[in-house]
């Protein structure tokens, strides 16, 4: 029997600290297991070697428990580094929970089994079924929260540290009552209601959280879609307002080339001269059309081009990209719209009034750099009190996730004098055949 024992108390310890790193892996997004399996390997026998040693020369205590859960923390800290403060948390967490399950399956089979205490601490068939039933309940526990609680892994950090502090309030009154239980060495019914009601007080908390964040998200969403729908409203309105503004200007040449025909029929050469070349210095400020070859590219472009110069804003634009481009211009007009929306606003309060547009393709990478200028100071675009700071936040969030689908970087720089916000898309490939 004692081999059979030494068995299930092997079983129970690899599947501890198997569901720790299922556990804490649920709030860092990753699979530990997966991608580091020899290391979760070695750290499962090194516990295994730890408690077996501990056992033999009859170690029990808090401290032994701690080393224990030390092992599984050094071993996660190692293969995550930058989760450290979460792994930390999280993993201090299932021990509390690991502990309270112990805690509630002791309390609860004891009540109904109608046995003592003492009768627990001893090598007996009540401990196998012991170890059984609460490592079961272990295991169902933790991998229902992995597959179901999936977004866990977006708490913020102040809502873990709530999750811990409360777990270990829960705990606290558990180990409370369970000291009274072990001195009397028999536990009453209000006891055992009271352990299975902390434990699914303790379960509850982590599916309230998941609920909580997901309905934040739902919600976050629905913001951003409506932030979308106004910012589309006023894209629509600047584009009617170039439309008119270009039909005014076609409208007026008809008559200007009337106009010209009369001076050169009169001969005022003199005067038609001074009209032309007034003429040729607003086309050069209005009349400039990119033509990248790429229709969505164009389109966006132009259009913002039109409504910057209606604001006498001056654009420059160099592009200059090679044919057959696997690009998706869908999210390519998204990152440019925003931008160059952003670009516009803050030129609209600047003294020089002028954008630069630079697109050039090197080594399969796509580079796009917009520069706008502006006062001396740096612009904090996420969190500003200007009445377009939403516009600003919200077109930056929608930048950073197109190019996140798209294998690219985003950066914003300022200095005394400009900003500059440059993209760099990687790997973009030409059509065969172009």
């Amino acid at each position: 029997m004692d081999a059979i024992y030494g068995l299930l108390d092997t079983a129970a310890v690899i599947i501890e600290v198997t569901m720790c790193f299922v556990f804490v892996s649920t709030f860092i997004g990753e699979n530990v297991i997966k991608e580091h399996f020899i290391g979760v390997i070695i750290t499962v026998i090194t516990d295994i070697i730890f408690n077996y040693v501990t056992v033999q020369i009859a170690v029990y205590s808090i401290l032994k428990y701690m080393v224990f859960i030390g092992i599984i923390l050094f071993a996660q800290i190692l293969f995550y580094r930058k989760y450290y403060d979460r792994i930390i948390v999280m993993t201090v967490t299932y021990m509390l929970f690991l502990a309270l399950i112990d805690y509630a399956t002791i309390a609860v089979m004891t009540y109904f089994l109608g046995v003592e205490f003492g009768y627990f601490q001893n090598m007996t068939l009540f401990r196998f079924y012991l170890t059984l039933v609460s490592k079961g309940f272990l295991l169902i526990s933790v991998i229902y929260i992995r597959k179901n609680l999936e977004s866990l892994k977006k708490l913020k950090r102040n809502h873990l540290l709530f999750i811990f502090v409360s777990s270990g309030a829960v705990l606290l009154l558990a180990f409370y009552i369970f000291q009274n239980f072990m001195q009397r060495n028999q536990i009453l019914g209000s006891e055992t209601s009271i352990f299975i009601l902390l434990l699914l007080v303790e379960i509850l908390l982590f599916y309230s959280f998941a609920e909580m964040t997901e309905n934040n998200e739902k919600e976050e969403k629905l913001n951003l879609l409506n932030l979308y729908n106004k910012m589309l409203q006023e894209s629509l309105e600047e584009e009617k307002h170039s439309f008119d503004l270009w039909s005014g200007r076609i409208h007026d040449y008809k008559n200007h080339v009337i106009y010209m025909l009369e001076l050169l029929e009169a001969k005022e050469y003199v005067q038609l001269k001074e009209f032309m070349q007034e003429e040729t210095g607003i086309l050069k400020c209005q009349s400039s059309y990119v033509q990248s070859g790429y229709r969505g590219i164009d389109a966006i472009i132009n259009s913002k081009m039109i409504y910057a110069q209606s604001q006498s804003i001056h654009v420059f634009c160099n592009i200059k990209l090679p044919a057959g481009l696997l690009l998706d211009e869908r999210v390519m007009v998204t990152i440019l719209g925003n931008l160059l929306d952003n670009a516009i606003r803050a030129e609209m309060n600047s003294k020089k009034k002028f954008i630069e547009i630079h697109m050039t393709y090197m080594q399969e990478n796509l580079y796009v750099k917009i520069v706008n200028h502006k006062e001396k100071g740096k612009i904090d675009f996420e969190s500003s009190g200007k009445e377009n700071s939403k516009w600003h936040g919200i077109g930056l969030r929608s930048v950073k996730q197109q190019i996140k689908k798209i294998n690219g970087d985003f950066k914003l720089i300022q200095d005394s004098e400009k900003v500059m916000a440059i993209v760099v898309i990687y790997e973009v490939k030409e059509a065969l055949g172009e």
